[in-house]
């Protein structure tokens, strides 16, 4: 009685794999091939809804993919992502958030299962300490960036002894806006209020170090009530991210050029 019952949950759950999972060969090109002509095969598991595993194995079985998304047509990316080669070496492991983005950590490793590098996203823009590795295990070298800007470059010896700097960029102020290019949220409240303006206008940007707009002056000569507009369109706006100097946030001018 007891295996009876044991094949009968052996067998629902096969039926429930077969129902909710979906086989589809490819060829070397990843487009839909015969059995005898395919070199991957592909299983897409509906995990519940807007979720489904997707998972790609050469015709021996070995994995060289595994991911998740919100569609069967394998698209809208989240979670972890695991990349093989076609030995079975772990070459690459990596996140996307809720839309989409890459987030977290970026994991690269060589052919021999050695971690090559490391590096770090927030919400698809490059954040935090990018480091590459020595076959030995030592840094071959790191970036620092915040928020998709590089600050800063050093370069080790394969020791871990000795660096060299190569750069430790001074970084203009930055628009912090995901929204909308500068040129465009300027553009958008001033209408048609001043047609007669030059098309094009350079300003400075003055921003203190705590990410607040000190001024604004313009290269561009133009009358002072489209300055005091612009002036007051960015003293509304969202706070920017301040000059870095040495990585400490510093008082800064941004020359930036204006399309109206």
């Amino acid at each position: 009685m007891k295996y009876l019952l044991l094949l009968l949950i052996l067998f629902a759950m096969a039926v429930g794999y077969a129902q909710d999972t979906v086989v589809s060969y490819l060829d070397g090109k990843w487009k839909k091939a015969a059995i005898e002509d395919a070199k991957y095969k592909r299983l897409i598991i509906h995990i519940k809804e807007n979720h489904y595993q997707v998972e790609d194995y050469l015709k021996n079985g070995q994995p060289i993919f595994k991911g998740q998304f919100k569609s069967e047509k394998v698209k809208n990316p989240f979670g972890e992502f695991i990349n093989y080669d076609e030995q079975g070496t772990i070459r690459e492991v990596y996140f996307f958030d809720e839309d989409g983005n890459l987030d977290k950590q970026y994991l690269v490793y060589n052919e021999s299962g050695v971690k090559d590098s490391e590096r770090f996203y927030s919400h698809g823009k490059k954040d935090g300490l990018w480091k590459w590795y020595y076959d030995n295990g030592s840094i071959s070298w790191f970036e620092q960036w915040r928020n998709d800007t590089l600050i800063m470059l050093q370069q080790f010896s394969s020791d871990g002894n000795e660096y060299e700097e190569l750069f430790n960029l001074n970084i203009a102020p930055k628009w912090n806006s995901n929204k909308n290019e500068l040129s465009q949220y300027i553009k958008e409240r001033l209408g048609n209020s001043h047609k007669n303006s030059p098309s094009s206008i350079v300003l400075l940007v003055f921003i203190s170090s705590d990410g607040k707009l000190q001024r604004v002056d313009s290269k561009t000569k133009i009358d002072s009530e489209l300055m005091n507009s612009i002036e007051e369109i960015l003293i509304n706006g969202p706070v920017w991210l301040p000059a870095l100097n040495r990585l400490r946030p510093t008082d800064g001018v941004l020359e930036v050029e204006i399309t109206l």
